[in-house]
């Protein structure tokens, strides 16, 4: 029904901030007439840019389990943190809105020690939006881009 709502709208695109749904985007894209745009093909196209062997993902259970990230990144290796219980409640804090910034830093620190480390969830965009680590991928940010950039 959103979609269809969007079609009626005359929307140029449809973009939708969660990494998670894009378990349906297939389906998705099927039924609709307008482009949906990817956050997370948009940022495996930055990551593959980088030209890095691999990369930490923080990430929802579904979005690990599923693969999501896999399926776009051919030249990166994917790492699942060592504690994804960690990361699932770093998650389930933020939808809480008990995030924690501290918790984010010190899960980047053991778990993605010197690598690249992307934030494959948006709940923990939001915590982490003002951690300015050259080493951190933001799902969020790059999504934000790509829409201005279209929205021109």
């Amino acid at each position: 029904e959103s979609i269809k709502f969007l079609e009626h709208a005359k929307v140029d695109f449809i973009v939708f901030p969660c990494n998670t749904l894009n378990y349906f985007l297939p389906y998705m894209r099927k039924i609709s007439k307008v482009p949906i745009i990817s956050i997370i093909e948009e940022t495996c196209k930055y990551v593959e840019s980088l030209k890095i062997s691999e990369v930490v993902l923080f990430a929802s259970q579904t979005t690990v389990k599923e693969k999501l990230y896999e399926a776009h990144l051919e030249k990166v290796k994917v790492i699942n943190p060592e504690n994804q219980v960690r990361i699932t409640t770093l998650i389930d804090n933020a939808l809480k809105g008990n995030g924690n910034e501290k918790e984010l830093l010190d899960a980047i620190d053991q778990e993605a020690k010197q690598k690249y480390v992307i934030f494959g969830c948006t709940d923990i965009s939001v915590v982490g939006e003002n951690i300015k680590r050259k080493n951190v991928i933001d799902s969020l940010k790059i999504l934000s881009k790509v829409v201005v950039r279209l929205a021109k």
